[in-house]
């Protein structure tokens, strides 16, 4: 791996991963959409902020410090695809299909990017052992009834994440309360904690997600939402979910009361 470079979105990950990379001797070139952020820094070779999706400009300024490695990490808001007189027209041309859903939109960015000759590469070596285990994660275990919302959450997930819509699902006594969309799982959780307060939230993927630019995540925050809308468990997909400060998330997870398992792909058989 020569330079590499991380597009970074809002949340923690992108400081995770430059952390991680910093700690390796392989400090990361950093452009920072929505504005330079101070918690990057430390970790970057050099940070740029980002304020108009200019795909064209951060591939030639790339190619210019001889970038030839980039990891996508961090929440960009599906809006920003929507205000087209923003976009250059490099990004534009690439949004311009009638296939839109996730899977398919970042595909054909990667596809672009990788045209000029510049590598995207996933980071899950890197964040290994921030994977989801197997089995009970929290030190409350599930409730019967938690199991049977889970198993029938898991069900549903297995009809409709071939979609591309509905990574994550609620689920209270026995019946769907909100899906996943655009607005993304903090989000939804908020939407489900507005119609009822209760039920479970199951987060998968599906099975031929490219894992370069969306490994799913959960951290403290998402526990937080869960808590305010009185979801009281989560289910995880084993090793395709990224538990993001990990120590406190399970510390909060405990306080909250909400019981966290890793569960298998509803789409493995």
């Amino acid at each position: 791996m020569g330079k590499i470079a991380i597009i970074a979105g809002e949340g923690v990950l992108p400081e995770i991963i430059s952390r991680r990379l910093a700690e390796q001797q392989t400090s990361p070139y950093i452009f920072a959409i929505g504005g330079t952020r101070e918690a990057l820094r430390p970790f970057a070779q050099e940070i740029w902020p980002v304020f108009d999706l200019d795909l064209k400009g951060l591939l030639h300024r790339m190619l210019a410090y001889q970038i030839d490695t980039l990891i996508l990490a961090g929440q960009v808001s599906k809006k920003l695809m929507y205000q087209r007189e923003n976009l250059d027209q490099l990004l534009k041309q690439t949004l311009d299909a009638e296939d839109n859903n996730d899977h398919a939109l970042l595909g054909r960015i990667v596809e672009t990017i990788e045209k000029m000759g510049i590598h995207v590469v996933g980071y899950r070596d890197i964040l290994f052992d921030l994977l989801t285990p197997r089995g009970q994660i929290s030190q409350r275990g599930l409730t019967e009834d938690e199991s049977k919302d889970i198993a029938y959450g898991c069900s549903i997930l297995s009809q409709i994440l071939p979609l591309s819509f509905g990574q994550s699902i609620v689920v209270h006594d026995g019946a769907v309360v909100a899906v996943e969309a655009m607005e993304g799982t903090d989000a939804m959780i908020q939407r489900a904690g507005d119609l009822v307060h209760g039920g479970s939230v199951i987060k998968m993927m599906r099975i031929d997600q490219d894992e370069r630019f969306d490994i799913p995540v959960v951290g403290p925050h998402t526990l937080q939402v869960m808590a305010k809308a009185g979801q009281t468990s989560l289910a995880l997909e084993v090793e395709r979910t990224l538990l993001l400060e990990k120590e406190h998330f399970l510390d909060l997870a405990a306080n909250l009361d909400i019981a966290v398992v890793g569960v298998d792909s509803c789409l493995s058989s």
